[in-house]
């Protein structure tokens, strides 16, 4: 769990001032979600312009030299390239290297979670496993902010809070 678990915890007061509570908690757990995605997308804004300009010097190869040319001139974009829209013979190149550059990927994360009792294998898993065990924190920390209102409520109701 997060470090933030102690805002999870019953706090003592009328309905009102749990709901607040569980609100401000909500809001503050939000935000914190909005500023790493920025800061995500920050990042990968910056991975794309350095990705762009090692493309135009040539240094991922022909192919890439080709489709960033395309993209600065505004005849294909990165998402097309990848997504398969673009069709031409340097996207397809580009897309089948990819492809076997991300089974090698693969099959080295799998390699690596065979040895998930040590704490710094469990750091550098696969990206995806990763944002799965973040989401199922996520979710379980919304789970015990519903269960905390819906105590919060039956609370009001026998005591009559409303």
């Amino acid at each position: 769990m997060s470090a933030s678990d102690d805002d999870f915890e019953p706090v003592d007061g009328t309905f009102p001032e749990k709901l607040a509570h569980m609100l401000r908690v909500i809001q503050e757990q939000t935000a914190a979600l909005e500023a790493d995605r920025a800061a995500h997308e920050a990042a990968f804004a910056d991975a794309e312009k350095k990705r762009a300009e090692a493309a135009r010097a040539g240094e991922l190869g022909p192919e890439w030299r080709i489709v960033q040319r395309r993209i600065d001139t505004g005849r294909t974009t990165f998402a097309d390239v990848l997504s398969g829209a673009d069709t031409s013979e340097e996207a397809e190149r580009l897309r089948g290297m990819a492809r076997q550059n991300l089974s090698r990927l693969r099959a080295s994360w799998e390699e690596s979670l065979d040895d998930e009792d040590e704490p710094a294998a469990r750091a550098e898993r696969a990206p995806h496993l990763q944002a799965q065990g973040l989401a199922r924190e996520a979710q379980q920390n919304y789970d015990e902010i519903a269960a905390q209102i819906a105590q919060t409520l039956r609370d009001a109701r026998r005591g009559g809070q409303w």
